[in-house]
């Protein structure tokens, strides 16, 4: 993967930036996964709804078939 470095002064509260890439190449605000240890190396904000046929299917199961959520 190529692009400019990120460091973790430039990310705001959820670990997001608003910069160009690849798909928008003007700019767009996305999280930034760093490679570093603590607190930046993930999203620290999360929000929507996740529907519980993802998270069966995550967990091994299947919509009509027994898996570990039943």
């Amino acid at each position: 993967m190529s692009g400019a470095r990120v460091l973790p002064s430039q990310l705001d509260a959820c670990n997001g930036i608003t910069s160009a890439t690849p798909e928008f190449p003007l700019g767009v605000y996305h999280d930034v996964l760093l490679d570093v240890e603590g607190p930046n190396s993930s999203p620290r904000c999360f929000t929507g709804e996740v529907d519980s046929s993802v998270i069966r299917r995550g967990m091994g199961g299947a919509p009509g078939r027994r898996g570990p959520l039943g």
